[in-house]
């Protein structure tokens, strides 16, 4: 009988810690996601990205600070939430090799698509100039914008974005 008991004590415990890890894990994503959104109008509001564009920059500040404040809550509501139901070092080390190795997978695919695109960028900057009509396959329009993505508009008002990768090997003036 006390051996049940003790049973059921240790099955409501561990439920209980469960409930209360999912209820971190809802209020960390919650709390990241308000912090996303708080730091993006913020940083916006003053204005990085047009000082930013006036230095020849094309990096959203906003977008790219914001996602990565979210990102560090929503790691540090994971690790509350593994701490809660006490999982072992073992399995911790395991989560975080886990989430580093997506990160550096993440990062090396970005560089692959980044740097062919700003140096082409570059290149398309001796090149061209804003206001200049390119044609590439069937769009032919004005460039807004040349750096790692080149922004072309049409007369319509469509807006199309090009690697510069592309647009350097396909341009038709």
């Amino acid at each position: 009988m006390v051996e049940e008991i003790e049973i059921a004590f240790m099955l409501w415990n561990g439920f209980n810690k469960f409930v209360l890890a999912v209820i971190f894990l809802f209020m960390g994503f919650i709390l990241g996601k308000l912090v996303e959104r708080f730091l993006y109008r913020f940083i916006n509001d003053l204005n990085f990205h047009g000082t930013a564009k006036k230095a020849g920059l094309s990096a959203h500040l906003e977008k790219n600070i914001s996602k990565v404040a979210s990102y560090v809550i929503y790691i540090l509501a994971i690790a509350i939430a593994l701490k809660t139901i006490h999982l072992d070092k073992i399995t911790l080390a395991f989560f975080i090799s886990v989430i580093l190795s997506a990160l550096i997978i993440s990062i090396a695919f970005n560089i692959i698509y980044f740097i062919p695109n700003f140096v082409a960028g570059f290149k398309l900057h001796k090149k061209l100039k804003n206001d200049d009509q390119i044609k590439i396959g069937n769009f032919f329009g004005r460039i807004n914008k040349i750096g790692y993505n080149v922004v072309l508009e049409n007369e319509e008002g469509d807006v199309v974005y090009y690697p510069a990768s592309l647009v350097l090997e396909k341009i038709q003036r």
